[in-house]
């Protein structure tokens, strides 16, 4: 099974698992306490931007993979970003950062 299809697995199972959209439903809600609709918002390691379930925000969703039917910005490596310093606000990352290397 390809990577891709994996992050789309993962996607269904949260929006067809009550346990699972729970469970994600509280970790937005604490995002969502903390940033406001007006700040810029990176997110490194979208998958299959599981944040448009849970937060209406305009954030900028990058993963190495490329999902545009969710917009994501896919080809961002989350080691080797190219963005100016100060382009955002706040940067999101959940179940992502394990996967960076130092």
């Amino acid at each position: 099974m390809n990577y891709r299809k994996i992050l789309l697995n993962q996607r269904t199972n949260i929006i067809k698992s009550p346990s699972l959209k729970t469970y994600f439903e509280a970790i937005y809600k604490i995002i969502e306490s903390k940033i406001s609709n007006d700040e810029q918002i990176l997110e490194i390691g979208a998958g299959a931007g599981i944040s448009n379930l849970f937060l209406s925000h305009n954030i900028l969703k990058t993963d190495l993979f490329a999902f545009p039917e969710y917009d994501v910005l896919g080809g961002v490596d989350m080691n080797k970003l190219q963005f100016n310093e100060l382009t955002f606000d706040c940067i999101i990352a959940i179940d992502a950062i394990h996967h960076s290397y130092s």
